[in-house]
C-alpha cells in the first residue's frame, strides 16, 4: 500500500492485518510523503523493483500462502519460514545483501 503496489482484497487474517497497517501508515504518514521529491519516489519505485527485493516479496507471498494450508508437513515447513523471514536476524541479513548489491 505504501509503495502503491495493488495486492488485491485480503483474504486472509494476516493480508488484512497488513492492509490496516498500511491504512494506519498512510495515514500517519500522509504529511511526509504529500512532501517526498520525486527524487526519493523513483528510489523506492528502484528498490521495490530491485530483484532481491522483489524475489523477497514473492517469497513472503508464497510462504504465507503455504502457511494457509492445514495438509501435512508443508504448513509447518512454511509457518517456520514464516516465523524466520519475520525475524529481525533475518531482516538484517537482507537489508545487508540489498544494501551490498546497491552498491555496486
Amino acid at each position: 500500500m505504501l509503495a502503491g503496489i495493488d495486492t488485491g482484497e485480503p483474504v486472509h487474517f494476516d493480508q488484512v492485518e497488513d492492509h490496516n497497517a498500511g491504512v494506519s501508515l498512510l495515514e500517519n504518514l500522509h504529511g511526509y510523503l504529500a512532501n517526498q521529491s520525486p527524487a526519493a519516489r523513483g528510489f523506492y519505485e528502484q528498490l521495490l523493483a530491485h530483484p532481491i527485493v522483489s524475489s523477497l516479496i514473492e517469497d513472503m507471498e508464497a510462504v504465507i500462502i503455504q502457511s494457509h494450508k492445514r495438509d501435512g508437513s508443508e504448513w509447518r515447513d512454511a509457518f517456520d519460514r514464516l516465523r524466520k523471514m519475520r525475524s529481525t536476524d533475518f531482516s538484517m541479513t537482507q537489508a545487508q545483501r540489498i544494501t551490498a548489491a546497491l552498491s555496486q
